[in-house]
């Protein structure tokens, strides 16, 4: 499902002309969270990178697995507008730099990872790019 995700995103992103780095450490496998949570996840930090980078000069997107230790870190950075986003609001409920009755993305992400004590999320910006890191340990340990 995973591979299919990203796929179907890549293609999107290359279509609006936005240059896409794929870095994968290893085979993506042993995430100690549910697939369909992890899709979730993975479909909203993608749509909001192509969302985000279609509207700059200098488009690109970079997704990152890598595995250290039993420690997964995913990375999805873009470019971005920093003036079309207030930074104080993101993650929070209906605030969207898209337009009316959107939003709903990160929020839901948070409330998917209330579900996993041994996930962390990040959100973080450093110019010109938007950063959604996920750290995911094994339960129970790690």
């Amino acid at each position: 499902g995973l591979k299919s995700l990203m796929g179907v995103k890549i293609r999107e992103a290359m279509e609006q002309k936005i240059e896409v780095i794929l870095g994968i450490s290893g085979e993506v496998s042993d995430l100690d969270i549910e697939p369909y949570a992890l899709l979730s996840i993975m479909g909203v930090f993608l749509d909001n990178a192509v969302e985000a980078a279609k509207d700059v000069s200098f488009r690109e997107i970079l997704i990152s697995f890598a595995k250290k230790d039993d420690r997964w870190n995913i990375l999805v950075r873009n470019t971005f507008d920093l003036a079309a986003v207030d930074t104080r609001r993101i993650g929070e409920a209906g605030y969207s730099t898209k337009g009316r009755d959107r939003g709903i993305g990160l929020y839901s992400v948070k409330r998917i990872l209330k579900n996993y004590k041994n996930v962390i999320h990040t959100t973080s910006i450093e110019e010109p790019y938007f950063i959604q890191r996920l750290e995911i340990s094994r339960r129970g340990g790690g």
